[in-house]
């Protein structure tokens, strides 16, 4: 996967995430809608530019619930 970030002329820049396989296309396409973005404290390691690290965690999608009779 590749994380491109998009910038815009009149907008707010924005980031891009791009499947570069048929799995990573699936996995995106099955959680996109329930993903939650998130901040937190980055490790040591991780060396960030501002001391955070920002995900994206994909939920397993909703099943609709079927009525009882």
């Amino acid at each position: 996967m590749k994380l491109v970030v998009t910038r815009y002329v009149n907008e707010s820049p924005a980031l891009a995430v791009i499947p570069e396989s048929e799995y990573e296309a699936a996995v995106l396409s099955r959680y996109w809608r329930g993903a939650e973005l998130s901040r937190v404290r980055a490790s040591s390691v991780d060396e960030s530019a501002d001391g955070f690290c920002y995900s994206i965690k994909f939920r397993e999608p909703q099943k609709p619930e079927v009525a009882a009779d």
